[in-house]
């Protein structure tokens, strides 16, 4: 995971019991992202979408899809 030169932001989830990292290619700024996944300790998976709403004052805000009939995954990282 960390050997990859994709950018990478982890957060846990509400309940605590779980953390995620979320890859994709490019850069931090505000956009559709390309070749975008999601993984934990039990597996991962390629997102159909990743979004970066805005990036600004240190933070990142993203949205994501796993598939077309998954939640959307939403996101607020420091970085």
């Amino acid at each position: 995971l960390f050997s990859s030169t994709r950018n990478k932001f982890g957060y846990a989830s509400r309940d605590g019991t779980a953390f995620y990292f979320i890859e994709w290619e490019g850069d931090a700024a505000a956009g559709a992202k390309t070749n975008a996944s999601i993984r934990n300790s039990s597996g991962g998976a390629n997102l159909q979408t990743l979004q970066i709403i805005q990036s600004e004052d240190n933070r990142v805000w993203i949205v994501y899809k796993e598939n077309a009939d998954s939640e959307e995954g939403r996101v607020v990282q420091k970085w």
